[in-house]
């Protein structure tokens, strides 16, 4: 584990690579004030406590379900919260999902992968193989750059069970494979 004033050394370098990705971003700083945040994940919920949280908004090609369709449309706009733990950039051996790093979904989305925000009915979960397999390698802009193409790029065959609308999403990508030019 890195001395903490490394890590937000490396944090605030990778910051202007991954502003270069992104429409805007937002950070707060969670280490003055360190509390536990419960965020839902693939294994169930977790309680963790964070150094650092994103606020990252990009544009990435994917859907959303609008109310009472059955139809999605296309959505482009995308926001996902990354919460940074204090073992960042290393992994975590003694945790199931090993990655120094959780997400929370923000905006709503139509993806088996992916839970729309807690405020569309969602819990926020992002399903990636990322979150158990991280390599130390990885930084704010190749997480940014996952993200946009984990949106463009759904896995029907690996969908999330809960919500519902995530297997509703892999049926519909099963049949519709989704084609990643979609504007």
């Amino acid at each position: 584990m890195l001395p903490l004033e490394f890590v937000l050394r490396r944090l605030d370098n990778e910051e202007k690579e991954m502003a270069e990705l992104v429409v805007r971003y937002h950070r707060e700083e969670l280490r003055s004030k360190p509390k536990d945040v419960v965020v839902a994940t693939s294994i169930g919920y977790e309680t963790i406590r964070p150094i650092r949280r994103y606020d990252v908004e990009f544009k990435a090609p994917g859907f959303m379900l609008p109310l009472k369709s059955s139809v999605p449309i296309p959505l482009m706009d995308h926001a996902v919260r990354i919460f940074i733990l204090p073992n960042y950039p290393f992994p975590d051996d003694s945790s199931r999902l090993g990655a120094p790093i959780r997400f929370e979904w923000v905006t709503p989305i139509f993806h088996p992968n992916i839970s729309p925000g807690p405020r569309y009915g969602g819990t926020g979960v992002v399903c990636w193989d990322i979150l158990k397999k991280w390599v130390k390698m990885f930084n704010l802009k190749t997480i940014v750059e996952g993200l946009k193409l984990l949106v463009s790029n759904p896995n029907p065959e690996d969908p999330l069970r809960l919500p519902p609308i995530c297997t509703q999403a892999a049926e519909y990508f099963k049949k519709n494979p989704m084609n990643p030019d979609v504007s």
